[in-house]
Parts: structure tokens; C-alpha cells; sequence
């Protein structure tokens, strides 16, 4: 992505529990979710395995460790590049957590 489309980059706070799948930014029909920056941060001493995905299984990125508290996994914002995209235009972005604990942070992302 261009500098130029800076304006086009969303975020959307991620504040998840759930063992498995919690989806992070919902798909707009006929656009992929492109992440151009994700932080992400364990809220409790307990190993934390997190996988991102789309809705059709595809992994993304991961699994990546995060192990302890307030250890965070951090790639900046970068509008001039994509960590990743979605593999088809109905599909949420997902993250997946390997146990039930807390994981807060932040996801950058434009739609296209």
C-alpha cells in the first residue's frame, strides 16, 4: 500500500478471552482485510500460543508465543506495507488463542 492511502487504514482494538477463534475485524462484502500493523499484548502470566487466520482456515501468521505478561508482539504500522490479507473477501480475520486468557492490542487494517 502507498503512502497515499494512508487515509484508508482502519483500526480496530482487539480485547479477546476466548479459547479458538474470535474474530478481530469482520469482512465487508467484496473486500479483503489487509493488516498493515497488529500489537498485541498477553494480560496474565500463562503461555499464550496465538495464530492468525481467516475464516477459511488459512493461517496467516503464527502461531507466535506469547509468554509472558505485558510481553508484547508488536509489528508497526506501516502503510506502505501489508503483514498480510485475507484469502477471499468473505472472510473475518480471526485470531486464535491456544487458552482462555485475555490478549488486548491493536490491529491496523484497510479494506479493498
Amino acid at each position: 500500500m502507498a503512502v497515499g492511502l494512508r487515509a484508508q487504514v482502519k483500526s480496530s482494538p482487539i480485547n479477546v478471552t476466548a479459547i479458538g477463534d474470535n474474530t478481530i475485524v469482520a469482512a465487508v462484502a467484496g473486500k479483503l482485510i489487509t493488516v498493515v500493523g497488529l500489537l498485541l499484548i498477553n494480560g496474565v502470566a500463562t503461555a499464550q500460543n496465538v495464530t492468525i487466520k481467516d475464516d477459511g482456515a488459512i493461517v496467516l501468521a503464527g502461531p507466535m508465543a506469547l509468554s509472558t505478561a505485558g510481553s508484547p508482539l508488536f509489528m508497526p504500522e506501516r502503510p506502505d506495507f501489508e503483514y498480510f490479507s485475507t484469502s477471499n473477501p468473505a472472510n473475518n480475520l480471526i485470531l486464535n488463542l491456544s487458552a482462555a486468557t485475555q490478549v488486548g492490542g491493536v490491529v491496523w487494517y484497510a479494506q479493498w
